[in-house]
This record gives structure tokens, C-alpha cells and sequence, in this order.
């Protein structure tokens, strides 16, 4: 929800990497985007409220797994249920490295970047931080 009220932030996000023309098109699109978004989706600080507090709850479920000082959600190694965790918790991470059109920490207002920061220190976001850092390291030299 932030992001989306961050008009600049979020031309910056869906901007890179697209073609010069799409580009310039974003002005005029983007406003007609975001008002599509916001009713299908039907977006609401109440809604936004709701879904970190899942969020909240996803981590705590993935920290009481962890608690027992495992290195893998499942098993020994790593797996499908790692790299899901890892690439559906990025959006609240902000992981460097993922790959993924997200903007800074830095540059995310304030109140995101407080989110962003409590999560990344549960068990859960250090975990998904470390998967990016060191599997996605890892796999790469693999290949």
C-alpha cells in the first residue's frame, strides 16, 4: 500500500529494465494502473492491516520451525519449500541480490522500512536473508 502511494518510488520500481517507450508511456498509464489495482483489488489501510498481520503470522509459524536450529525448512538440505519461503517473504524483505525490481531500503518510506527492518530480524527473515545471500551464491556457481 505504501508503495503505491509513492508515485516517483513506484515509477522507478516498474520502470527499470523496460524498453525507452513503455517508459515514457508510464505517466499516463501508471495513475490508470494503480486506480485498477486499488479497486480490483480492493485496497484498503484495514486490508494492508490485515495482510502484514498474516505476514506476522507466516513468520512466526516459519520462526517456531527454525527454533530447533535446523539449517533447512525441510529436511537437510536445501529444497522447494525454502526457495518458496525465500521468494514469497522478498516483498517484505527487500533482499539485495533477489533479483527482483524492488527498491532500496533506503529509499522506502519510513514506516515501510520499519516493517521491513522488524521482520528481517525474526528468525523467519534472517533465515530467507541467508538463503539469498548464500543458496542463491551457491546454486549460481553450481549451474
Amino acid at each position: 500500500m505504501q508503495i503505491l502511494d509513492d508515485r516517483p518510488m513506484l515509477r522507478a520500481m516498474v520502470s527499470r529494465g523496460v524498453p525507452r517507450g513503455e517508459a515514457c508511456l508510464l505517466p499516463v498509464l501508471l495513475p490508470v494502473a494503480i486506480f485498477v489495482i486499488r479497486k480490483s483489488l480492493r485496497v484498503t489501510a484495514e486490508k494492508a492491516a490485515r495482510s502484514l498481520a498474516r505476514v506476522d503470522e507466516v513468520f512466526r509459524d516459519v520462526d517456531a520451525r527454525l527454533a530447533d536450529g535446523r539449517r533447512f525448512l525441510v529436511g537437510a538440505r536445501f529444497t522447494a519449500a525454502d526457495l518458496s519461503f525465500a521468494a514469497l517473504s522478498s516483498p517484505v524483505l527487500l533482499p539485495e541480490g533477489c533479483g527482483a525490481s524492488y527498491p532500496s531500503l533506503a529509499t522506502v518510506p519510513a514506516a515501510m522500512r520499519a516493517e521491513v527492518a522488524r521482520l528481517r530480524e525474526t528468525r523467519a527473515g534472517q533465515f530467507a536473508l541467508r538463503l539469498y545471500r548464500d543458496e542463491r551464491r551457491r546454486l549460481a556457481t553450481d549451474s
